[in-house]
């Protein structure tokens, strides 16, 4: 699985943290999500999905 936040899209509302923490984080500076592991492991892939869902700005891009 792989993930990528889009910055120009990223509103830093953090949806994506509350579905999945283990995978996402907000940056201090910027106020917007980034990806905080490049492996994923299949026991997160739900979490992600939900957050790829539930990010208002659809900033967050999964690919299998």
């Amino acid at each position: 699985m792989k993930i990528r936040i889009d910055p120009a899209r990223c509103d830093g509302y953090a949806n994506c943290v509350i579905e999945a923490d283990e995978v996402f984080e907000i940056d201090d500076e910027s106020g917007q999500a980034s990806v905080r592991r490049t492996g994923v492991p299949a026991e997160l892939a739900e979490a992600v999905r939900r957050a790829e869902a539930s990010c208002p700005a659809q900033a967050i891009l999964v690919e299998d």
